[in-house]
Parts: C-alpha cells; sequence; structure tokens
C-alpha cells in the first residue's frame, strides 16, 4: 500500500493520487524552488537541491569482510603519531576531527560557571471520489518515519577508555582527513552487492555512498540508499504493525522473535517503546544469502553531543539532564550494545535537547564494559569542552573512572545529590494556590520560557470535497545566556481560520485572513501588542475579505468569510483573539483541559442575555454564527482579546469545529492531549491523532488542529 505523505491515508499501490486528499503519490515538491520531481531521483533537477528520502544501510555478513578490507587498504591513512598531552593538554585543543561536522557550530573558547546558570509541474490531480473507502488498520508509529531529510553521513569515532590504572583522561583517537570523504566510493574488487545499482531485489533502494569500515568490524559497513519508492509502506513496517494490531504492545518484545525478523532489527524493535525518542526509527530489514541489510533513519545531521556540551547555550540543569538520560540507556540498553554509548559520533541531541543515538554498535569481543568506561566518557565531555564544574561533578568523575562505583543505583544517588546541589542555587518559587504557612514569606519571581515546540495539521473529513480551513504558525526563539543567566526570548503567532462560502470562497477567506494577520503581527514582533492593536490587526483582515465580497459583488451564501482564533506569545506572555467558533484551549497538569474562548454563535450570545444553556440551544438557529471575517465591514466585527500569563508547562490547542463538535475533546483530553505535555511525545503525533479521532467520530467537516507546548522555569528575582 502507498502512504499518503500529507494525510497518511492508505491507498492502493498503483494509485498515482491519494483517494483522500489528491496529493500527489508519484512525485516529490522541491522546498527550495516548488519543482515537481520525480520520486527517484535525489536532487531535484532545477536547483539541485537534494530531496529524495535517503536512509543509512547497515550491512554485514561474512561475505562483506573481503569488500571492507579493500575499502580499508583504499583510505589506509599515513601513521600518525599523538601523545597522551598532545590530544588533550592545551586550553584551546579542539575536538579532534569529526568528519562532516562542519554543519555545527565549534566549540566555545570561553569557559563556563557550573554554579552561576539557573536551571534550565504536474497535472491537477483528480477529484477526490465521492463514494466512502475503507482504511488499513492504523499504521501511525510505522508511517511517520516515510519521510526524512535527506542529511550527510558520518563515520562513528570509536570513544576508547585507558587501562582502569590510568590517570590520564581518556582520549578518543585521532582520524585522518582521508576518513571524511564521503563521495562514491570506486573500487576493482567488490562485493556482488555493491557492484549492483540497488541493494534489494525490487530496485527499490539505490545505492549512493559507502563509507569506509570501522576498526575491528571487518563484517559490517555503511551506506548511503537512496528511496525510490518512499511512500510504498516496507515489508517491516507492515509486519510490525499486523502484528501489533493482534497482540498487545507489551507483547511485543516477547513475540519479536518467532516473526523471522533478522536479528540486527530486533535490537531496535524490543526496545522502540522504552528508547522511541533515543533510538533511530528502523524502516526495513532483510536477509540476502548471508548479508543482513538494516535500513534505519539518518541521524548524521543532528549536532553531535560533544559540540553541543561545550556550546554557552547549554547550562548546568541541560549536562545533567544528559548524564541522567545517559544512565539510564546503560541501563535499557542490552549489555551487547553499551558500547553504543561509548561512540562519541554516534551521541547526538535533537532540536529538543534529547539525547540521540545515531545507531547500535555491537560490543567488541571479550569486552566487558563498565561504568568505569562511561565514566571515563563523562570526564572527556568535561575536559574537552573546558566547562567549569561543581566539586561534587569532579568528584563524581574520579569516583568512576578509578572503578568505586559499580552499579547504577550509586551511580543515581550521585547524580540525585548534584541535582540537589543545583536546586539549592536555584530561586524559590512558590505558587499562589498552594496552601502556606501564614508566616511564610511570599516569594514572586518571574516566570521564563525555556523550551517552546508546535506542530499543526489540516484534514478534508470525511464528508467534504474540498477543505476550507488554512492555518499559519510563525516562530522566532533566540537563546541568550549570561554567566547569570538563561532564558528563551520566544515571539510566536498562530493562527487558525475555518472558512465558508460558494466555490473555493472559503479556501480563499481562510487563506487571506492567515497571511493579512501573520505580515500584520511581523510589524510588531518587537512589543507585546496591545488589545487594541490586536483588534486593528483582526479588522484589517476583515476588511481584506470585505472589499473582496464587495468587488465580487457577492450576496447571501456566496459571501465568503471565515472564522479566526489567534495566539500570540512572547516570552511567558499569551494573547488569545478569536471570532466565530473556533477555540483555543489549554491543559495543564493542575488545571487540566479549559476552554479559553467562547463560541460567537446565537446559542452563547442567548445565555449571556440570561437564557438557561438548554432553552438557548434549544433554538434552531442555535450553532448559527454571530460574528466572522469578511461578510460584513469591520464596525460588526468585535473580537473578543484575552491576556494570560504562562505559570507552569502548558500544552494550548487551536482548533476548528470539526474537531471540538460534539464534546470530543472534553471526552478524550485524558488519551489524546494529557500525554503531550511531557517532552518526551511528539506534537505532530500528537495532532496527527486529533485529527484521525475527529474523523472517526465527527467526519462531517474540515478538521484542524495547532499544539504548542510550552515550558517554563522561574528566572532570577
Amino acid at each position: 500500500m502507498l502512504v499518503c505523505p500529507q494525510c497518511h491515508f492508505h491507498n492502493p499501490i498503483s494509485n498515482n493520487f491519494c483517494q483522500k486528499c489528491g496529493t500527489s503519490l508519484t512525485q516529490k515538491t522541491c522546498p527550495s524552488c516548488q519543482t515537481k520531481v520525480p520520486l527517484d531521483l535525489l536532487n531535484c533537477p532545477s536547483c539541485q537541491a537534494r530531496v529524495g528520502s535517503v536512509w543509512l544501510a547497515v550491512i554485514s555478513g561474512e561475505s562483506v569482510a573481503s569488500f571492507t578490507q579493500q575499502l580499508a587498504k583504499s583510505f589506509a591513512p599515513a601513521p600518525v603519531s599523538v601523545s597522551l598531552e598532545d590530544s588533550v593538554s592545551p586550553a584551546t585543543q579542539e575536538l579532534p576531527t569529526i568528519p562532516d561536522a562542519g554543519e555545527t557550530e565549534p566549540f566555545s573558547a570561553e569557559t563556563l560557571q557550573l554554579d552561576n546558570i539557573q536551571p534550565s509541474t504536474e497535472t491537477s490531480p483528480p477529484e477526490v471520489p465521492t463514494e466512502t473507502f475503507t482504511e488499513t488498520p492504523d499504521f501511525d508509529e510505522v508511517t511517520e518515519i516515510l519521510n526524512f531529510p535527506v542529511p550527510t553521513t558520518s563515520h562513528p569515532t570509536v570513544f576508547q577508555t585507558n587501562s582502569p590504572d590510568s590517570e590520564n583522561i581518556p582520549t578518543p583517537p585521532i582520524e585522518p582527513e582521508e576518513l571524511s570523504n564521503t563521495q562514491p566510493i570506486s573500487l576493482e574488487v567488490k562485493s556482488s552487492i555493491f557492484e549492483q545499482e540497488f541493494i534489494d531485489s525490487q530496485n527499490r533502494y539505490k545505492l549512493i555512498d559507502v563509507f569506509p569500515p570501522q576498526d575491528g568490524v571487518a563484517s559490517e559497513v555503511e551506506a548511503l540508499v537512496l528511496d525510490c519508492k518512499p511512500y510504498l509502506i516496507s515489508p517491516l513496517a507492515a509486519l510490525v504493525a499486523s502484528r501489533t494490531s493482534l497482540n498487545a504492545s507489551q507483547q511485543l518484545a516477547n513475540s519479536i522473535e518467532v516473526w523471522a525478523i533478522p536479528p540486527l532489527a530486533q535490537s531496535y524493535l524490543s526496545t522502540s517503546s522504552e528508547l522511541k525518542r533515543n533510538l533511530p526509527v528502523i524502516h526495513d530489514a532483510w536477509v540476502d544469502e548471508d548479508i543482513t541489510i538494516l535500513l534505519l533513519e539518518d541521524r548524521s545531521s543532528l549536532p553531535l553531543l560533544s559540540q553541543e556540551w561545550g556550546n554557552e547555550k547549554n547550562g548546568p540543569v541541560n549536562l545533567l539532564g544528559w548524564l541522567y538520560k545517559m544512565m539510564d540507556l546503560w541501563v535499557a540498553l542490552s549489555p551487547e550494545h553499551l558500547q553504543s554509548l561509548l561512540e562519541i559520533q554516534n551521541l547526538r541531541v535533537d532540536k529538543a535537547n534529547n539525547l540521540c543515538l545515531q545507531r547500535l554498535y555491537p560490543a567488541k569481543p571479550d569486552t566487558v564494559l563498565t561504568l568505569q568506561e562511561l565514566g571515563g566518557l563523562w570526564e572527556w565531555f568535561f575536559h574537552q569542552s573546558q566547562r567549569t564544574q561543581l566539586g561534587s561533578v569532579t568528584a563524581l568523575l574520579t569516583d568512576m573512572t578509578e572503578g568505586k562505583i559499580q552499579d547504577v543505583d550509586t551511580l543515581k544517588n550521585r547524580l540525585d545529590a548534584i541535582s540537589d546541589e543545583l536546586e539549592h542555587t536555584a530561586p524559590l518559587v512558590i505558587d499562589a494556590d498552594d496552601d502556606l504557612d501564614d508566616d511564610m514569606p511570599t516569594i514572586i519571581l518571574p516566570l521564563q520560557v525555556v523550551s517552546i515546540e508546535s506542530a499543526g495539521m489540516t484534514d478534508i473529513g470525511r464528508q467534504r470535497d474540498h477543505n476550507e480551513d488554512f492555518f499559519g504558525i510563525e516562530t522566532f526563539v533566540n537563546t541568550l545566556q549570561t554567566p547569570q543567566k538563561r532564558n528563551i526570548r520566544a515571539r510566536c503567532v498562530y493562527i487558525l481560520c475555518d472558512g465558508m462560502g460558494g466555490h473555493a470562497g472559503g479556501e480563499v477567506a481562510s487563506s487571506m485572513a492567515t497571511e493579512t494577520l501573520r505580515n500584520y503581527f511581523q510589524k510588531h514582533s518587537e512589543q507585546f501588542p496591545t488589545e487594541a492593536e490586536i483588534s486593528q490587526g483582526v479588522k484589517q483582515a476583515n476588511q481584506a475579505i470585505y472589499e473582496i465580497n464587495q468587488k465580487e459583488m457577492n450576496s447571501g451564501s456566496g459571501r465568503m468569510g471565515t472564522t479566526l482564533v489567534l495566539a500570540l506569545v512572547q516570552d511567558s506572555q499569551l494573547a488569545v483573539a478569536h471570532v466565530g467558533d473556533s477555540r483555543l484551549y489549554s491543559i495543564t497538569r493542575r488545571h487540566g483541559l479549559k476552554q479559553l474562548t467562547v463560541d460567537h454563535e446565537v446559542g452563547q450570545r442567548e445565555i449571556k442575555r440570561g437564557v438557561d444553556p438548554e432553552t438557548a440551544y434549544s433554538r434552531p438557529d442555535a450553532y448559527q454564527l454571530t460574528q466572522a471575517l469578511g461578510p460584513r465591514g469591520e464596525d460588526f466585527i468585535h473580537p473578543d482579546v484575552q491576556f494570560f500569563e504562562l505559570q507552569e508547562d502548558t500544552l494550548l490547542l487551536l482548533a476548528s469545529d470539526g474537531l471540538t463538535d460534539n464534546d470530543l475533546l472534553e471526552q478524550h483530553w485524558e488519551t489524546h492531549l494529557k500525554p503531550y505535555l511531557s517532552a518526551d511525545n511528539s506534537l505532530e503525533t500528537g495532532v496527527r491523532q486529533l485529527i484521525e479521532l475527529a474523523n472517526q467520530y465527527n467526519g462531517h467537516d474540515n478538521i484542524t488542529a495547532i499544539l504548542i507546548r510550552a515550558r517554563v522555569q522561574p528566572g532570577k528575582a
């Protein structure tokens, strides 16, 4: 089956367009020049931007050994003599050359005081058929892997520790410049699989680059492959999804070995639920004679942890968090994969500052890894980045490298003590809702946004033939850090519109309102806008649509219009404006789900006049809108504008009525919204699940949702 990249509908393999939304299933749109590009091309023919879907292939087997030996010889470096002192002693010494790390910023030469930082062009698609289509089982977790950006790849540098009785700091080997070559390799002697254009018999995965083998792993090589059929669900993904639908998710690890899945793939699948944010997504795996091929998400475009460790924007709380996560992974990974945590270039950081492994590495033969090796890695990070550390951190690293800490419980207790030490230097926050002793002074400290994330999606629904919803997200986030403080300066605009009108009028109105408001608030980016300024922006959007209605002499139902719900976030301030029945909700751990907007409809108007709700909504016109942008002049538009302060970690939801009708969110918020307060859960997944929920229980209208997750912490008084 072909999974639509836009709406994730499952289509027959013969389809050229999605049956549900009309998206092309044979071409991609170049993000740089908007040219339509066939799926089997790596680069756009117009601007040469890379648009193809690329996977990292791990190819292993005994017959690969002869190939890797030849490959290694072709890249054999001249002997390099490096002393331990030369590699780590000078204060200005940078991290040894790491291939393809140039996309990230270099280390800062400044030192950072730990205890001074507060924690932190194709023919038009056919019309969508009117008959009802039956969807296949839910493949959410699988289909979200089908489209990844195409980064270059880098070969891992293996971290080696010194002998237990060595007093020196462990040092990764210096890799020669020759190993940074990422161009296609031409060799006279090749293993049969590397002599082919495709690495599979179905001619789906085209070989792009092959990379030099890692020392000591002669039977394994890494490569990049182009997925020429990226919308076709892989056999492994289909198998996992079908088996998961028959077995409870907790049975996955117990059932996986009987599915004839290669052992290399089993390691990723059996730990995917526990480590889903830390391990790469596995796309496919198969065995071809004695060769096993594994296709993984390529994470080499993510910044290296070793570089982020030296980045001044990451304060002590970030560093401590990474230590905790490495400790957790040390427990979660099987002993044969602990080596994965000791590969410097295998440790990456995503945009949410989560620690990510690029892949799993097997343990070296006859090697038993202990916390002593992990301590050596941590010591190297601090030493290489020249970060100042608390005395308790120094003591911890010394005890680890000397073998005095031999179990994870002891390590956790030591990290907890360091965490407590940091908290004692942090400002105290007392919530106004907490019960306090009368004699206790109330301390009010400003709150600062430390991270903000968002995701949006729109869907045609199951009964409409076109989508009149439109949304826009524009975010500007800057990190400010000094030796005394660290905070995020955020200026973000989120707009959702639900259009209405004859023919294409609704689409025009909703998109016009979104663009007008986006341009308007770009001019008010320095200062948080006032209520009058927000109202003026909304009225400008109304006037733009109204003038088109007047010019085209539209009347009655032919007059196009749109609802609007708008959220502005600047630092910890939130402004909300709306016209019509599109809504905004907040979700917090203390207060749960709260609807922050009141629909502009006849029923609510009657309630404001004192009519009881049951009587108000017994009217046949109870759900008729009393306000909308476009049908009437600005004198008839009175947007509701409210201001809030983000006082705790908050999830905001902007939603059109296709999602909110029939009290759908009130019934399902604990399962479909509350989990996404946690940074461990993807907002993109959350939005998609909301769309599916609405299609399941409503589906009569277009559906649009924007999720915003803001995390806050106290600043200095």
